[in-house]
């Protein structure tokens, strides 16, 4: 009598699979994909474009297309599993269990080659994605899990100066040293408030450091009248 094959969860697609599945995922935050195009259901159920539909008649839309998905996307684990999985297979190999039929198949679906082949979007547009593509609800739980629940939430935070000028600085597009120095000195403070540590070894940034070192000689320096005044429209330093 022949020992039956033990069975092991089918491990979906990844880049294993083809190499641009995780671009795909990382690119998109959609559930799954493979059903109908938003627009066709609209004219086949409503005789409208999807754009001109009520609010409940574009849920209908979204739900029948979600209902005829073919794939799943898993952002966590990167990976793609088809809505028709077999969830176990035969682990025939056991160094590496290959995708079951029904996921296999996935790869040959001329929408997946498509989504696949979209490049990600260019630094700088992702926040022109259509609404309907964004995941709000699992980006305020991540935010409020990494601690930016304040700037997420906030109403229109990001044309707020501190949230203006912090993507300016990791952009690169400021490269204010001193002032950076000094918004870091001002958050090591609140922290060793926060954390009940005095202030001994308080170190600041050197730019910083050697700006207030460089104000306080220029402070104890008594200026003449002749050789420093103060520059209006007409009459610059001297």
């Amino acid at each position: 009598k022949k020992k039956a094959i033990p069975e092991v969860p089918c491990p979906g697609l990844s880049d294993i699979d083809n190499a641009l599945i995780s671009t795909y995922l990382r690119r998109t935050s959609a559930t799954g994909g493979g059903g109908k195009l938003l627009y066709d259901i609209a004219k086949e159920r409503y005789k409208k474009v999807f754009s001109k539909l009520g609010a409940r008649e574009k849920e209908q839309v979204v739900s029948i297309q979600g209902h005829g998905h073919q794939w799943k996307n898993d952002h966590k684990r990167l990976k793609i599993f088809s809505t028709s999985c077999e969830k176990n297979i035969p682990n025939r190999t056991p160094n590496q269990t290959p995708p079951c039929t029904s996921c296999s198949l996935i790869l040959s679906l001329k929408s997946f080659k498509e989504v696949l082949r979209k490049p990600p979007p260019l630094p700088g547009k992702e926040i022109y994605t259509n609404k309907l593509y964004r995941n709000e609800t699992l980006g305020q739980i991540y935010a409020r899990h990494i601690g930016l629940k304040e700037i997420i939430e906030s109403p229109d935070a990001k044309n707020t100066p501190c949230v203006r000028y912090t993507l300016g600085v990791l952009s690169g597009k400021f490269n204010h040293e001193v002032l950076s120095g000094l918004i870091e000195a001002i958050m090591q403070k609140q922290n060793r408030v926060e954390r009940g540590v005095g202030m001994q070894n308080f170190a600041y940034a050197p730019a910083w450091d050697e700006f207030s070192h460089l104000f306080e000689a220029f402070d104890a320096v008594k200026l003449d009248n002749h050789a420093f005044h103060k520059p209006s429209a007409n009459k610059p330093f001297n």
